[in-house]
């Protein structure tokens, strides 16, 4: 594996800026832009050997999406100098082996599993596309890691008909309620 502080082309011709941002933080800024353009020009004070060429003269936040090859939401930035490259950044706490294809083991398959009872535990929904909108990066990891949601479940011991069945049961509360 080589060093955490990588800038690497991608397919789409931009590219990673690998950068020290805690998790608790990172989740923390990723929906806020000021708070994320803050955390940015903060690391970019301490650390400006870890940034390209142009950094310094400003730059504007892109797109905000979940990446199925790392398993969480990311954000992109745009440089105002002249290149105008495109920057997508990771933080440190995900762990990349660039040189394997789509390996990114930021979970193990028993701590996927593990995360995946304790929000059942927690009442959440396991019907597949509640799952995949209030928790994309444990969906998109349990999928890389499992293939389809059923093998999920069924490795987690849940069973999808007791997903769908909870689900029933939520809907039936709500709709007395009304």
């Amino acid at each position: 594996m080589k060093t955490l502080n990588l800038r690497k082309e991608s397919h789409y011709r931009n590219f990673v800026l690998h950068l020290p941002i805690p998790e608790e933080e990172y989740y923390a800024v990723l929906d806020c832009r000021k708070l994320f353009r803050e955390c940015l020009n903060r690391i970019y004070r301490e650390r400006p050997g870890l940034f390209p060429d142009g950094f310094g003269e400003g730059f504007r936040l892109k797109d905000k999406l979940i990446s199925r090859y790392y398993g969480i939401c990311i954000r992109s930035i745009g440089l105002l100098s002249s290149d105008k490259r495109i920057f997508s950044i990771l933080p440190t706490f995900i762990r990349v082996d660039f040189d394997v294809p789509h390996a990114n083991p930021t979970r193990t398959p028993k701590e996927i599993i593990h995360s995946i009872v304790t929000k059942e535990a927690d009442g959440c929904s396991l019907v597949e596309s509640d799952f995949r909108r209030n928790h994309p990066e444990l969906y998109f990891a349990a999928i890389k890691a499992y293939g389809t949601w059923k093998l999920i479940l069924e490795t987690a011991g849940l069973s999808s008909r007791k997903a769908k069945s909870l689900c029933q049961l939520v809907d039936r509360n709500i709709s007395a309620r009304r």
